[in-house]
């Protein structure tokens, strides 16, 4: 967690942080904790009932609106 957050501190491109709410290899707190670490413009999404490897079917008109006011 420490390297992550040091390095997503340096980051100077958009931050978008997908995370599953079910994911039991990657927790998400870890997600928050990145979040508070990066530098603006950054988007966080929790996808209720996601886990670890299966996002793409909980992708959502809020996915694809975040993702669109993060690069539009």
């Amino acid at each position: 967690l420490l390297n992550s957050r040091e390095l997503i501190k340096k980051t100077t491109c958009p931050i978008f942080i997908v995370q599953g709410d079910k994911d039991s290899i990657v927790m998400p707190s870890h997600a928050y904790n990145l979040y508070e670490a990066a530098r603006e413009p950054k988007i966080i999404l929790i996808l209720k009932g996601a886990g670890h490897n299966d996002l793409v079917p909980y992708y959502n008109e809020e996915y694809y609106e975040s993702l669109k006011e993060l690069i539009l």
